[in-house]
């Protein structure tokens, strides 16, 4: 019975399939489509690998006439297929024959391996340093080393496998299941593979007594085949190799650490051979690339390692609502007192916007392209204590003194006792003249004295407030608005 009519009939996909013969959940989509106002019976059709490319495909088959060769329609570097065969038994042992398949030249490489455990990403890493580059895309079939699994049609990468494909800066792509268009040149390497190197009854090939015996004879293989001309293309694949290879993307950008150059470079060069960009503009692009990632991971680190207590920055800040005069937060902004090595005093009562505003500044010091080290009075205290335990306090002041900025937060809120103006001290003395110290407090300088020992303190100040900007904040707490008027939360529902 028609799936349809079954489903009209029973109401019922259990029952519709019981009669259609079919699996229920086919019934389910085929009155789905129906419901959306679909044919169900129409043929969707199957997005293909080629897909991106029609375009110039079509293009290049107009200007031919139809008649373009497939080595013109696979632009050098584009595309490497690889895929996996059954070798000869050594000992007993079963062997494997990774194949490799070069779209373009049809350059082919044969390498043994004991197991495939392991050996996907140690032949691809041999075969792309035997052709001198990394292609674009790499693909190959939907095996669980490549593929774990499809989620919605989705065909979902083994970690490894994107990690190597980040490595050398290669795009990871994968057969259609069951269509042979999309895999043909690897299954014939594997199948020409199998022929010339497993000993059959037909090629009367001697077994090989070892597997250093079996190496030496793909490498035999790979020169045959490579210097053999291909009757497809007219010319032998090692030729075409070496025109290719200024194709492909370097391994060497590896060796020479460019990480952000390799994540690059399928993107930027699939869209300089579309546009047909000229060499230099391709290089300054790949070069401005690699500094814009080196330069915003230099900034993730220092936020690191400057260790800020919120991450607050002046896009939450509101300058309307502070009350530090504009014309002030302007001039801090511009980061100028930094150059000259000049200091920052920020006090006035809690909630008033203190650490929020020199937290903001110390984000803009690191966009600068300098650094910030970030302490509260205790935690420069406990950081000046465990040094003091090997005697190394000296080196840790003078690690502190290499940020361009140092920032002391909430002096004032909690009593300190002599180490914690010892450590005030160190620190301030070292910096002075030499580095930026922005300290904000519920008291002024001046009476610092009154939470720690007198003459540390007035030592400490008088360092402090040579080259000092000091501004004074007032008005009622900010966070104590907000909690009045219902904004510190978010409402419950």
């Amino acid at each position: 019975m028609e799936i349809l009519e079954a489903y009209d009939l029973t109401g019922c996909a259990w029952s519709a399939a019981e009669l259609a013969g079919c699996d229920a959940k086919t019934i389910t989509r085929y009155v789905s489509v129906r419901d959306r106002g679909g044919d169900p019976y129409a043929v969707a059709r199957r997005a293909r690998l080629i897909d991106p490319f029609l375009d110039k495909v079509e293009e290049l088959v107009d200007r031919s006439e139809g008649k373009v060769r497939a080595d013109k329609v696979h632009e050098p570097g584009m595309w490497l297929q690889f895929d996996w065969g059954q070798g000869p038994r050594i000992d007993g042992r079963q062997m494997n024959l990774f194949c490799v398949w070069l779209a373009w030249s049809r350059f082919r490489l044969v390498i043994p391996t004991w197991d495939r455990t392991l050996g996907t990403f140690a032949c691809l890493d041999s075969t792309l340093r035997t052709v001198g580059g990394a292609p674009t895309y790499l693909l190959t079939d939907n095996e669980k080393t490549v593929t774990i699994e499809h989620v919605a049609g989705v065909a979902v990468r083994h970690p490894e496998m994107v990690a190597a494909g980040r490595h050398y800066g290669c795009k990871v792509e994968t057969c259609v299941p069951y269509d042979p268009e999309s895999k043909g040149g690897s299954e014939s390497t594997v199948k020409v593979a199998k022929r010339d190197l497993v000993p059959t009854q037909a090629n009367l090939l001697e077994q090989y007594a070892s597997f250093a015996e079996l190496a030496v004879a793909c490498e035999q293989f790979g020169a045959k085949v490579n210097a053999r001309v291909h009757r497809e293309t007219g010319r032998a694949p090692v030729d075409m190799l070496t025109e290719e290879q200024p194709r492909l993307q370097l391994v060497v950008l590896r060796r020479m650490r460019l990480p952000y150059v390799r994540a690059a470079a399928p993107e930027v060069l699939a869209t300089a051979r579309a546009q047909r960009w000229d060499p230099a503009e391709v290089l300054r692009v790949l070069l401005a690339e690699e500094a814009k990632g080196r330069d915003a991971a230099t900034q993730r680190m220092r936020r690191k390692a400057a260790g800020f207590p919120t991450g607050k920055t002046f896009g939450s800040w509101r300058e309307q609502d502070s009350s530090i005069e504009p014309a002030t937060q302007s001039a801090l902004r511009t980061l100028e007192w930094v150059g000259r090595a000049e200091n920052l005093s920020i006090s006035g009562p809690s909630g008033t916007g203190k650490s929020h505003f020199v937290e903001a500044l110390a984000h803009t010091v690191i966009d600068a392209d300098m650094r910030v080290a970030w302490f509260t009075l205790e935690s420069l205290t406990a950081t000046i204590g465990r040094a003091r335990v090997d005697a190394s306090i000296a080196k840790v002041v003078a690690r502190i003194c290499r940020s361009d900025l140092i920032v002391i937060d909430d002096i004032g809120s909690l009593p300190a006792g002599q180490d914690a103006a010892e450590a005030f001290y160190r620190v301030v003395d070292a910096a002075y003249e030499r580095r930026s110290v922005a300290v904000t407090s519920n008291i002024k300088p001046a009476g610092f004295d009154t939470i720690m020992p007198k003459t540390l303190a007035t030592t400490t100040v008088d360092r402090l407030l040579h080259h000092a900007h000091q501004v004074l904040t007032d008005g009622r707490s900010q966070r104590l608005a907000e909690a009045l008027a219902g904004k510190g939360v978010v409402p419950l529902t």
